[in-house]
């Protein structure tokens, strides 16, 4: 009868001492990154359970660190979970392929910590691979490069048309501009024979230039037609 007793007692001082350590179960547990978790994306966030009444601040403490992100206000906390972005530690980077041992601690309006949360470990992702050059020689992300065509012209036959057309008009502008400045020479002369042979030699070569031009853009119609017979 006694034994009964006695072990009627001790089931009883078990359960109460569960159910107290439940009741008085810190609510400061940390969520993620969880303890041991692996490929954690470097963008990530520290997630844990709001802490309990009275907290001004939390303090999360990376021991990769010299120092804590110690002012972490309530805010970031809705629905019984806060949540502080990595992207936004002012105390270090997350980086590729590293391990990182964290801790929440809540603080009360005095400065003092009234409730902790244990330390998990985590490790990250791994960098990202550097994109494909697409088989282009090296040409960065395998863009295609286009070259942009002065002539406009598909063919070599149109752009030499296009060349000649182009000499023809630079020609036929500067040729009678020549012409009226070797005119001025003359007229100025008042017998200065220099002057005088300086015109002649401008208008012989201004004449000879525009020949050339003139001929050169009838020539592709010419080996057109001879070739075409």
């Amino acid at each position: 009868m006694l034994k009964k007793k006695l072990i009627l007692i001790t089931t009883f001082l078990g359960i109460s001492f569960l159910l107290t350590g439940l009741c008085f179960a810190s609510p400061l547990n940390l969520i993620a990154p969880g303890s041991g978790e692996s490929d954690v994306p470097v963008d990530g966030y520290f997630q844990w359970g709001q802490g309990p009444a009275g907290t001004v601040k939390y303090v999360l403490d990376i021991d990769q660190f010299t120092q804590s992100e110690d002012n972490i206000l309530p805010t970031v906390c809705s629905g019984g979970v806060c949540s502080f972005a990595f992207l936004d530690l002012s105390v270090g980077n997350i980086n590729y392929l590293s391990s990182y041992t964290w801790r929440i601690t809540a603080y009360n309006a005095s400065g003092v910590p009234i409730d902790s949360s244990l330390d998990y470990t985590f490790s990250t992702e791994q960098a990202p691979a550097p994109p494909s050059n697409g088989g282009n020689g090296g040409n960065g992300g395998g863009i295609p490069i286009g070259i942009i065509n002065p002539l406009d012209a598909d063919t070599l036959g149109e752009a030499i048309n296009n060349l000649l057309n182009f000499l023809f008009f630079v020609g036929m502008a500067i040729g009678p501009i020549l012409i009226i400045y070797a005119a001025f020479l003359l007229l100025t002369a008042a017998g200065d024979a220099a002057k005088v042979n300086r015109a002649k030699t401008i208008i012989f070569w201004t004449l000879i230039s525009l020949a050339i031009i003139l001929l050169a853009r009838g020539l592709p119609s010419v080996v057109q037609q001879i070739l075409s017979t």
